[in-house]
């Protein structure tokens, strides 16, 4: 069984360089299309340009090979720091198609998020964000209701004032829990349920 993770002996030295490397990034750009998914993903160029020099101002450095595994070639991704720590993952290769094209493809994206991955950086599609070293947050849209709003019974005195136009209403008219006069009272369950014809006549 091939560990999915090991470390230098220390790792305080890297741990600092990488903490000092994450607060020069503020993610990374996705600037290819996948046509099948219509999705947007952030490209290994993107992602090593993207990373490399931060990594370097802060005495890192990073390497990938591919190594063979038991059932699948492994792609074993090192992150070093100049004091001689490291942290490195592995990600089995499990190509869709078994040729060359197909390893080529696994990969690539293999080296794509193993790399965000030893980083704990991710991909993100707002270059006005990233300008401004905010992460993108997706607000959530407010839901509108389509019913009419609720309006407080208008009294005046010892008469019923309808809440919708305004119009006086006898005890006699106003239903128990209701303050509308009997148009407004129709529009208001005709608004409730739009889908119910209003009878003819």
């Amino acid at each position: 069984m091939h560990e999915i993770m090991k470390t230098s002996e220390q790792i305080s030295e890297i741990i600092k360089a990488l903490v000092k490397a994450q607060k020069k990034i503020h993610g990374i750009p996705k600037d290819s299309n996948n046509p099948h998914y219509k999705s947007k993903y952030a490209s290994l160029e993107s992602t090593i340009e993207t990373l490399k020099d931060a990594l370097n101002e802060s005495d890192l450095a990073y390497c990938q090979v591919v190594s063979i595994g038991e059932e699948f070639p492994i792609l074993v991704t090192r992150l070093m720091h100049i004091s001689g720590q490291w942290i490195e993952g592995s990600y089995p290769l499990n190509p869709v198609k078994d040729d060359p094209q197909g390893l080529g493809s696994a990969l690539t994206y293999a080296r794509r998020y193993s790399l965000q991955s030893i980083v704990g950086m991710y991909a993100v599609d707002d270059d006005a964000e990233l300008a401004s070293g905010h992460s993108p947050i997706s607000a959530m849209p407010q839901q509108v209701s389509s019913r009419p709003p609720i309006q407080q019974p208008l009294i005046s005195g010892t008469k019923n004032i309808c809440k919708v136009c305004g119009s006086e209403m006898s005890p006699s008219k106003q239903k128990e829990g209701q303050f509308y006069c009997k148009a407004c009272f129709i529009k208001n369950k005709e608004a409730k349920h739009p889908n119910l014809a209003r009878p003819p006549g």
